[in-house]
Order: C-alpha cells, then structure tokens, then sequence
C-alpha cells in the first residue's frame, strides 16, 4: 500500500514530503529548546528547498532512478485569445498527477471559447477523447434541474404547486402540501426510503409501468431536527421521475426528456438511462491507492501535496462514506454495494438504470451545451427555456442548511439549483 501511494504521488511529491517530515522534525525539535532563531531559519529553508525541489527533481530523478516523466496527450486542445490561463490550469493538473484524463469545455456569450481533453500515459486512458463519457454523480441534478426548469417554462407545472396535484397518490403521511420547489430543494423529508429499490425497477420501461410509484408515495416523510432541508442523495431523482413523467405531454421519464433536449441542442454528450450502443465511449474511473487522500491531505501544496481538502476534512467525509456504505440500508440494490463509490459507478447496471440525481454519464462537451443553453436564455438568445423561464427558475433562493447537524448553508432555488454568493 506505502508503495502504490508513493507510485502515485510522483518523485516530486515524495521528496515535497521527505522535506517537510524532517523539517518539522528539526522545526520542533529547536522550537522546543527555544532556539527561535535557528526555528525561523529551518522553517525558511524548508519551505525554499521544497521549491526547488518542484522545478528541479523530475530532471534529476530520471537520470538518476528512471522516474520519466508524465507524457500528457491532449485529445482537444482550444483555447480563445483571453482564456489562455485555464489552458495552463489544465495542464498543470494533469502534470500534477491529480487527473488521469480529463476534460473541460466553456461557453462566452454562446460561444466555445474552451474545448480541452487530455490524459497522462496509463492503461486506462488509450482511447481517452473529447467525446468518451463518464459517470458525473450529482452533477446529475443540475441537468435535471434544467429538465423541471423547462416543463415549468411551458406551463406543464408550476414551483408553487402542490406535487398531490399531478401525483394525487404522493399526499399522504403529511407530504399532502409538499410543492414542486420543495421536492427540488431537499425539503420532502424523503432522504431515505423504508425499503431498498431493486435496482430491475429503476429500468425505464419499468418506471413507465409504475414499478416505483407505490414505494415513493408510501413513504413517511422526516424532515431534520432543524429547519426542513436535508440532502436527498438519490431520492430526489426518483421522486422528480414519477412527476416528470406525468407532467411531460408524451409521458417521458427525465432519461428520455434528456435525449429530447440533446437533440434539440444537436448534442451528443449526456446520457440518463446509457444505451448499450454507446458503451464503447464510457471512461471508466480510476480509484486513487489506498491512502492516498490521507497523506495528500497531511501536507501543503508547498511540502508536495496534492489535495484541496483539509485534513480533518478529509477524515470526517471518509468517516461519513465508510458509515454510509457499511451500515446504513442500501436505497437502491447494486452488485457494488459496500465496494465503493468507483465501483459503483463503473458497473454495467449502473449505465442502464435512470437514478437521475447520481448516473449520468456525460462528457464535458454535452454538460457545458445544456448550461450554455441556460445562459442563452439569460441574455435573450433563443433557447430550449424563455428568459422569464429562466428568471423564474433561478428565483426566490432559500437559505437552510444541508446535512442534519451540520453547519453547511445552502440557497436552492426553484428548480433546484444553488446560488453561491462568492
């Protein structure tokens, strides 16, 4: 295990770290004897050596142990003038070792100003392009907030009106008042289910035929010990499913009211509810080794660590998903359950089921085509929504928390999307 994070991490990394171990160790050492002086010198050194050392070791160890350095491929390399420096970001990370491939595609003003995929030399990314697509997980929830946003434009329901009207089986166990924009802000209560789904009944010729909606609706709703929002991981999507396909005038599920929107966006990029036919495009992901966020975690960018996550951070979400995997109730079966989120999401009955709030698979292409078509509508280009459909879906942001216990805030919108003030 110590030798497959060291694999990972890079010669740059690893002597990042030897120098901060040692560092430290000599930092508190002379601290300790009040020697301040030689403190502040050590810890100057340190932090002056772990820079060269980032220019400088990848040169020296390949002469030295035959570290060769990354080979970066990129796949799609446009960049517009003015937008040179997410050009350089992106490269920088693939050099870091954080991405084994990756992509990423901006509009301006209903232009692609951005359009870069590349991956580093490894097994896993031979036919790594522009157009492979990947499991997104929750991004998921953004392309089918823009689906509600849409249904809502064209007056097929309305944020303020209650799910019991288009569901009437829904009002019951005191979700009889419980609005559309309620549903999509993680207020119906409904995070977990009193029974876990079988996976066969998240098909979509199975969701058509109602083999969901009797789970759904039975369901006892229990909202947080404060306010009433908590985070519906995957229940949202269900629920959102079951409206979707009885509001939508030709009863689509959201899996198909995607492609619809694809089409009509000439966009080939987002999937809920995989073909078969489109199997030979999917990116499967990579774990990191084990360990590897951990020690990434201990230790600045500076001292050779890769992570953006805190160290206490780090523990408390690890802590979370080992709680959530082994000892809570599964909310849909998968073959994977229990083996982590990677597998889970690489396995073939992940591709084919419409969990709408966790299994697109996408590439960064079709995801930014679907949110520049939300921007052509802010600033008056023709598009799948209005502009007042728009404004009406983004409006009348609500401020609660999260995560029961936690002090996360959130301010979800209508159709279920959050507005960050920074």
């Amino acid at each position: 295990e110590f030798f497959s994070v060291v694999a990972a991490m890079g010669p740059r990394n690893v002597v990042g770290i030897l120098v901060g171990y040692t560092s430290c160790a000599l930092i508190f050492r002379l601290a300790s004897r009040g020697q301040w002086l030689r403190t502040l010198g050590v810890a100057s050194g340190a932090w002056v050596v772990a820079k060269l050392c980032g220019g400088m070791v990848d040169s020296v160890t390949t002469v030295l142990f035959g570290f060769p350095r990354k080979h970066i491929r990129m796949e799609a390399d446009r960049v517009a003038p003015g937008f040179e420096l997410v050009g350089k970001v992106f490269r920088a990370s693939l050099d870091s070792g954080m991405h084994l491939g990756a992509q990423c595609v901006v509009y301006h003003r209903g232009t692609r100003v951005v359009d870069l995929a590349g991956s580093v030399s490894h097994p896993t990314t031979a036919g790594y392009t522009a157009d492979s697509l990947q499991n997104v997980f929750s991004t998921s929830k953004c392309v089918t907030s823009v689906c509600m946003a849409v249904l809502a434009d064209q007056g097929r329901v309305r944020y303020s009106q209650r799910v019991a009207e288009v569901w009437p089986e829904f009002g019951q166990h005191g979700k009889e008042d419980l609005t559309v924009a309620q549903l999509m802000r993680h207020e119906a209560g409904c995070v977990r289910l009193a029974e876990t789904v079988n996976s066969d009944h998240l098909r979509r010729e199975k969701i058509k035929a109602g083999a969901m909606s009797d789970v759904l609706a039975s369901q006892v709703p229990k909202w947080p010990s404060k306010g009433r929002r908590e985070y519906h991981g995957d229940t949202r999507g269900f629920y959102e499913n079951e409206l979707v396909r009885r509001c939508h005038p030709r009863g689509f599920t959201l899996g198909e009211m995607i492609q619809d929107l694809s089409q009509q966006l000439q966009c080939d990029g987002v999937f809920l509810g995989l073909p078969e036919q489109q199997d030979s495009r999917v990116a499967e992901l990579v774990a990191p080794p084990p360990g590897w966020g951990l020690v990434n975690a201990m230790f600045p960018r500076w001292l050779g660590g890769q992570g953006h996550d805190s160290l206490l951070l780090h523990v408390l979400v690890s802590l979370f998903q080992w709680y959530e995997e082994k000892c809570l109730p599964a909310i849909w079966s998968h073959p994977s359950h229990g083996k982590g989120e990677v597998a889970k999401a690489n396995a073939e009955v992940t591709r084919r089921v419409e969990a709408p709030s966790s299994n697109c698979f996408a590439s960064a292409r079709g995801l930014a085509r679907f949110a520049a078509a939300m921007c052509d509508a802010a600033n008056g280009r023709k598009s799948i929504i209005s502009a007042e459909g728009y404004q009406q879906a983004l409006a009348d942001p609500t401020v609660d928390g999260l995560f029961d216990g936690m002090s996360v805030t959130t301010q979800f919108t209508n159709c279920g999307v959050n507005v960050y003030d920074d």
